[in-house]
């Protein structure tokens, strides 16, 4: 490594390629910002085939760094052009920990029970099950803990698909929070009941994101593909019953959802519900296709009378 800069050198670095694990379809990356992610440090093949360890993700994240530097032969891909990189002195730069940075993120399988309508994966047929097992992903972060080289601050992203039907879920979330890695926001479309969630939730160490964009059973099933409105509240408000100040529930608007009989029938189900904080997003399309300026309005309108009567 020296070899190649001297201790003063100027260079590019980025902190998720320093310190950074994020688990995708792809394999583990350093990170997934949005829509950009690093290239694939470690593979799915290589991943089931145990090659996992300190030593090979530290060496990989190094010929990432050089790539970005314009040297050695490996792909930088979306490091590239991403905005995320920095300049710094060379001797400033270390490889060797994991944490300190903003998210870890956990997306690395489409398998859900749910086909909702603004989901790229479900609307092209790319739901498929997960590549590599939550044991891998403990066997990642262990090989850095084991050696003292975790920092115990991560902030971990948990998504999927449906995160509580990847294998031993609950297991992952027990491993992390028994282990003080850090602080967890939980994307989940509440339809499976998870005990590590409550539990989590009651101490207040998860934050849990459930998008609805309805409140009456035939648009719940419209926009996301599955009669499941009821079983999704029950179990929302048994997540309710916690100690918990983290729910946060979403609408996403779309042209499915944003009549006055669904505007009203969210509201006062958000009434009954109590969520910590509600997010209203429009859907963007990717390509050349245009926001309806009445998807807007509508949002705008549902804020307001959310405000008005909750």
């Amino acid at each position: 490594m020296n070899e190649e800069f001297s201790p003063d050198d100027n260079v590019l670095s980025c902190e998720f390629i320093e310190r950074g694990l994020s688990f995708q379809l792809e394999g583990i990356t350093a990170c997934c910002e949005s829509t950009m992610q690093s290239p694939p440090l470690l593979t799915p093949e290589e991943i089931n085939a145990g090659k996992i360890s300190y030593e090979l993700i530290v060496e990989r994240r190094k010929k990432l760094f050089y790539a970005i530097n314009g040297k050695g032969d490996f792909d930088p891909g979306m490091c590239k052009t991403c905005s995320r990189k920095y300049r710094a002195k060379f001797k400033d730069i270390s490889f060797e920990f994991i944490g300190k940075i903003p998210v870890m993120n956990i997306q690395h399988y489409t398998t859900c029970n749910m086909r909702c309508k603004y989901c790229c994966y479900a609307q092209s047929g790319r739901l498929i099950p997960e590549k590599y097992s939550t044991n891998s992903i403990i066997k990642a972060i262990e090989a850095f803990r084991e050696k003292g080289k975790c920092l115990n601050d991560i902030w971990c992203t948990f998504s999927g698909g449906e995160p509580t039907l990847l294998a031993d879920s609950d297991k992952f979330i027990e491993y992390f929070f028994q282990n003080n890695l850090g602080g967890m926001s939980l994307f989940s479309n509440a339809l499976k009941y998870s005990p590590a969630v409550a539990k989590r939730l009651d101490s207040n160490q998860i934050f849990l994101t459930t998008s609805l964009d309805a409140g009456i059973p035939s648009t719940f099933t419209k926009m996301r593909g599955v009669n499941a409105l009821q079983k999704v509240v029950d179990n929302l408000i048994l997540y309710r019953k916690t100690n918990t100040k983290n729910i946060w529930l979403k609408y996403i608007v779309t042209e499915n959802n944003c009549g006055e009989d669904d505007m009203f029938s969210f509201i006062f189900l958000m009434l009954a519900l109590q969520p910590d904080k509600i997010y209203i997003a429009v859907d963007f399309p990717y390509g050349d296709k245009e926001i309806d300026d009445s998807l807007a309005v509508f949002a705008g309108k549902l804020w307001y009378n959310l405000k008005k009567y909750g």
